[in-house]
């Protein structure tokens, strides 16, 4: 079995033994803020308690960071006073839960750029020079500029201003990630799972691959959503409601009918009995993929896009990919586009099909 590897795990070797270490950096930053981080080095256990000794580290230090609140004070009629009086607007609140964490992480980046300038002020170039600051990654530019759209509608629509600055700004998009994963390696990091004593991450990969749903919808879902035929799942991003016909899926039927734990949750995680926070359950499934060596960039939305690529190389209709994702069908081509990387195998199965035609009419 591969070595399980937890994040700020340091280890030291003394007088021909080895000693374990949680050592988180020095600083972080919280809220946009460089804040000193209020946990010092930790020796762990030196069996294998280790783990749950680390991991419970981690969450203490996430807790931390993700409620320690820094409140940055901005003149009226600034940026960093708009970005506040749009965080109190019904507009803001009615957006999942996911998409107001990640406006947060973004808020400070803006803020840090253009927080103290008057927002009539914000011209259009300065608005291409803040994509252009963080242009050296470009998902994050491209976001910074997404997120602040709606902001500065906002403001357009209060009347505070009257254009919109990050309107039409025609940036390139990042490039759509198109990692599909293997079946061998689906396999291989659900054994490693097992081995690890991470049964439920084995069941989240299953769900993932088979069933193609986010990591938010399936974390809390109570086990009477499965009726040993069909799992009911509301998706809390687009309010859809899907059933996934798991009498159709034998892995994940024969792994569903086998839950034998007593919790309400079909997931949960072993090591605190506790459910998973999305940001877990992702990390989880990332440091099984990379514990089993195959590779520290796969990601859970990877077990969702390559779902998709399964269903269209069987040649599922997009009506009946998104019976399963879950995806408005006035959505699903341009979803797909990010969601469906062209495979050689979709290539032959259109050949197929045209030969298949050719055939009836000779």
């Amino acid at each position: 079995m591969v070595a399980f590897k937890v994040k700020y795990v340091v280890e030291k070797y003394a007088r021909g033994h080895r000693y374990r270490y949680w050592q988180p950096k020095s600083h972080y930053v919280v809220g946009g803020m460089l804040l000193k981080c209020p946990f010092e080095t930790v020796r762990l256990p030196s069996d294998e308690t280790w783990i749950m000794k680390a991991i419970q580290l981690n969450e203490a230090l996430e807790k931390w960071r993700e409620n320690t609140e820094v409140k940055r004070r901005f003149n009226e009629n600034t940026v960093g006073w708009l970005i506040a009086e749009f965080k109190k607007d019904q507009r803001f609140r009615d957006l999942a839960d996911s998409t107001q964490k990640l406006y947060g992480y973004h808020f400070p980046l803006i803020e840090d750029v253009i927080g103290d300038v008057p927002i009539d002020k914000v011209s259009r170039q300065q608005a291409r020079d803040i994509y252009n600051q963080f242009s050296s990654t470009k998902r994050k530019a491209s976001q910074i500029v997404q997120i602040a759209r709606p902001i500065f509608n906002f403001a357009c629509d209060m009347e505070w201003i009257k254009q919109n600055p990050f309107e039409s700004m025609r940036i390139k998009k990042a490039k759509p990630r198109r990692m599909i994963i293997s079946a061998a390696n689906i396999e291989a990091a659900k054994e490693n799972a097992a081995e690890l004593g991470l049964k439920s991450v084995a069941y989240a990969i299953q769900l993932g691959i088979d069933a193609g749903q986010r990591p938010g919808d399936i974390r809390l879902l109570p086990r009477t959503a499965y009726d040993g035929k069909w799992l009911r799942v509301e998706q809390s991003k687009t309010g859809a409601m899907v059933d996934i016909p798991i009498h159709k899926m034998p892995v994940l039927k024969s792994m569903l009918d086998k839950l034998d734990h007593a919790s309400t949750l079909i997931l949960h995680e072993e090591r605190t009995g506790q459910p998973y926070s999305k940001d877990m359950l992702c990390r989880r499934v990332r440091e099984v993929f990379a514990a089993a060596g195959l590779g520290s960039d796969v990601q859970f939305r990877d077990l969702r896009r390559t779902a998709v690529v399964r269903m269209a190389e069987a040649g599922s209709t997009i009506p009946e990919i998104c019976a399963i994702t879950g995806h408005s069908l006035t959505e699903a081509t341009e979803i797909l586009e990010v969601y469906l990387p062209r495979t050689r195998k979709m290539a032959e199965n259109a050949a197929d099909k045209v030969q298949k035609l050719r055939n009836k009419k000779t």
